[in-house]
């Protein structure tokens, strides 16, 4: 049997635990902890993922600026809401971050 850390992205609906060390492992990244996770899937759900971290990533640094506006925090969350509703749609689950 495949470890659920190595299970395709599409097998995160039926996985529960592949869902846990998945968000476990996305949470921790964003937070620069060191991860070492491979994810498997299309080249779509890979860039879903991926687009869905960055905007996370965005608008996490943004909130830790100093100098930060309105306008750059509206911005970067309409970015993070966009990628989260995109990855909802491919997996059939809210994005978490």
């Amino acid at each position: 049997m495949t470890s659920p850390e190595k299970k395709k992205v599409n097998e995160l609906r039926q996985d529960s635990l592949a869902k846990k060390l998945l968000l476990t492992s996305l949470s921790a990244w964003l937070v620069n902890k060191d991860v070492d996770v491979k994810i498997r899937g299309s080249q779509n759900e890979i860039r879903v993922i991926s687009n869905a971290l960055a905007a996370s990533n965005r608008l996490r640094e943004d909130l830790n600026r100093p100098d930060v506006t309105v306008n750059s925090i509206v911005e970067n969350l309409r970015s993070k809401d966009l990628a989260a509703a995109e990855f909802e749609k491919v997996f059939g689950m809210p994005w978490p971050l």
